[in-house]
This record gives C-alpha cells, sequence and structure tokens, in this order.
C-alpha cells in the first residue's frame, strides 16, 4: 500500500506524482494542464508531532478546498434569495450571453 511508509520508505519518498487535470470554460474552450507533486521535497525533513503523510494530506485537502472556491467562485456563504421569476429570467440572460460568447469565440 503506498501510504504505509514503513515498507519501501525510499521508494515512496522518490515518486513524483502528476495529476492531469481537464476543465471547460463558459465559452466550450477545452482547458488541459499536469498539475505535479513531488514528493522528494519532504526527503530529509522532519517535523515533531506531524507524519509526514499526514502534513501531506492536510496540503492536499487544502488544495482540494482552494479548487473547490476556484470552481465556485467565492469563498462567501451564498444565500438562493431568488424568486421563481428571478431564476428564469437570470437563466435567460446567462444563455444569452453564453451564445454570445461562442458566436464571439467561433468567429
Amino acid at each position: 500500500m503506498y501510504t504505509q511508509l514503513t515498507e519501501n520508505h525510499e521508494a515512496k519518498l522518490s515518486t513524483v506524482l502528476a495529476f492531469d487535470v481537464e476543465y471547460k470554460s463558459v465559452t466550450g474552450k477545452t482547458y488541459k494542464d499536469t498539475l505535479i507533486v513531488d514528493m522528494s521535497e519532504y526527503k530529509g525533513t522532519h517535523q515533531l508531532g506531524k507524519p509526514h503523510l499526514y502534513a501531506i494530506a492536510q496540503s492536499l485537502e487544502r488544495l482540494q478546498k482552494d479548487v473547490d472556491r476556484l470552481v465556485g467562485g467565492s469563498k462567501r456563504l451564498q444565500a438562493d434569495v431568488f424568486s421563481r421569476e428571478d431564476r428564469v429570467w437570470e437563466r435567460k440572460e446567462r444563455d444569452e450571453w453564453i451564445a454570445e460568447q461562442r458566436r464571439n469565440a467561433s468567429a
């Protein structure tokens, strides 16, 4: 198991993890990127009170939360205070804007 550092410790700390991510913008343009986590950066470091894997897991959790915020667009609490008519109007406006952006992107 990868998380069991008592087995094959040095090889695991030499690992470089690569995450391929792909996402689309509102205009339909696809973006691709590779995120690299180099485990060797932790080689030779020591920290009292926290195992390395725990610290790495916390870092990954913070990264996930940051990505969620980027995707969601806000850190603030979002309250839904719109009526049905407001939502219909907003959806129509958004759909028109997206259609316009797609027309501009293809032109």
